[in-house]
């Protein structure tokens, strides 16, 4: 057989982004969601007309639906592992498993999805549906399912057996006219076709290829196993727009980290011969990985790194005057490759009157013989130095909060990001005085809230009034 002159075409889309950031809903009603959906064994064929899309599925478009409606139960990847599968009356199907698309029918499935299983727990997604999908919503995410299913190696391996051995009668999408097919005794068909897919398995082309049921086909029967499901694999692509649906979860071979390093009370680059601390944190803020490296003349710094998970995230530490400076964070994804991430460091200053209180948010909460009271101010730095405290050691504290006697269950918080966000602030210290921030306080603002008090017995309302060193 001929080889082809121009490489084939694939229908290949790029993942899309927020389908790798699922966040699952516990709030939200199991019915409500396409969770349930091709629950057990695959449905047999069906005895009306096979459904059939207007046009190619795009699987990156089904991917937000899948998100949505059936990872709840389906799980992200499409294994069945879902975090609400163990409240269904049935296990739902893991219809990305190699088993269930080797048996999957397109068009049996695109049914289950609009006419729902109600004694499995399934609602239909069609017509009647109180949330209904649209038709060209199911097919997307049953092409989600097949991409979700099919390794992009399968695809790509596939793509090369076809070309060597199905192209020159099958032609390049195997519409049935590739330069050999006139020579045939019989049709070659066209198996590039969305009526040809939506109607037949993956098991039933596959038998067709192994057994040398059609005559032309006897030198395809000669290629192993692995051959011939790959080529399968990525033949059903000619009836949807693949994409690589795992590249999200996949860890990036190689990436780059680097940025410069700036003196920002000076405008200066940063002397060459400091150190660059990377830092990389899992998703609940635990440090997970470490590395080091110098500057160079520029004040620069670069980080080569492999096998990187891309759920990780990223920050840069400099060290400079006995203060650590950070970057802010960064995250590696599959379209992100390359981070660059500056430090800005600063001169030292003990001198406390370039600092502001610019906002102070007094809250009181009243109990039968008790008082909550939670100060939320934000603390503005503005000049182009760091206050390390007036002692000149941010260790014995920089900026100072007091309480009045009697106050107890007394606990301190930072804005973390804004307003909203806050975690424990386990750099405040006990003073002689009160309390004290250890961080240093660098130019700009941030929010700093004092302690959420209880006071007993009621006095009369005491003051809670912060004080900077």
């Amino acid at each position: 057989m001929k080889k082809p002159n121009q490489p084939l075409r694939l229908r290949l889309a790029r993942p899309n982004r927020a389908y790798a950031n699922l966040i699952f809903g516990g709030l939200i009603l199991a019915l409500l969601l396409f969770a349930g959906s091709l629950i057990g064994q695959v449905p047999a064929a069906s005895a009306q007309e096979p459904a059939v899309p207007a046009e190619p599925p795009i699987a990156a478009a089904g991917l937000n639906t899948h998100s949505d409606r059936c990872a709840n139960c389906h799980g992200p990847s499409g294994l069945g592992d879902g975090e609400l599968a163990a409240n269904l009356p049935n296990p739902p199907a893991a219809h990305a498993s190699l088993e269930y698309l080797r048996a999957a029918v397109p068009a049996d499935m695109f049914n289950t999805i609009t006419n729902g299983r109600i004694p499995q727990g399934m609602p239909p997604f069609g017509s009647e549906s109180s949330d209904p999908l649209t038709d060209s919503q199911r097919w997307n995410t049953i092409a989600a399912i097949y991409s979700l299913g099919t390794p992009i190696a399968s695809v790509g391996d596939g793509r090369d057996v076809y070309l060597e051995n199905c192209l020159a009668c099958h032609g390049e999408e195997g519409q049935g006219d590739g330069p050999d097919a006139q020579g045939l005794a019989t049709d070659a068909g066209d198996t590039g076709s969305l009526a040809y897919w939506s109607a037949i398995s993956n098991q039933a082309v596959f038998d067709t290829l192994a057994t040398g049921q059609i005559e032309a086909h006897e030198t395809v029967a000669d290629l192993s196993d692995d051959d011939l499901w790959m080529v399968v694999d990525y033949m059903r692509t000619f009836s949807y727009e693949y994409t690589d649906a795992l590249a999200e979860f996949r860890p990036l071979k190689t990436a780059i980290i680097s940025g410069a390093v700036v003196n920002g009370s000076t405008g200066e680059p940063l002397d060459s011969e400091q150190t660059a601390l990377l830092r990389a944190f899992t998703q609940d803020l635990n440090v997970t990985l470490e590395m080091t490296t110098t500057l160079d003349d520029g004040g620069n710094y670069t980080f080569d790194l492999t096998d990187v998970p891309q759920d990780w995230f990223f920050r840069v530490g400099v060290t400079y005057d006995d203060v650590e400076f950070g970057s802010d964070f960064g995250q590696l994804s599959f379209d992100v490759t390359e981070l660059d991430m500056p430090v800005t460091v600063y001169e030292s200053t003990n001198d406390p009157s370039g600092l502001n209180i610019e906002q102070l948010h007094l809250i009181l909460s009243f109990g039968p013989d008790t008082i909550q009271v939670s100060e939320l101010y934000q603390v503005n730095n503005n000049e182009d130095t760091v206050f390390t405290g007036e002692s000149g050691n941010a260790d014995l504290g920089t900026f100072e909060m007091s309480v009045p006697d009697g106050a107890t269950r007394v606990n301190f918080q930072r804005g973390f990001g804004s307003i909203d966000s806050f975690i424990p602030a386990q750099e405040v210290i006990e003073t002689e005085s009160g309390y004290a921030d250890t961080l240093p306080l660098r130019p700009g603002d941030r929010l700093q809230p004092s302690p959420p008090a209880a006071l007993s017995p009621v006095p009369s309302l005491p003051g809670v009034a912060p004080s900077t060193a």
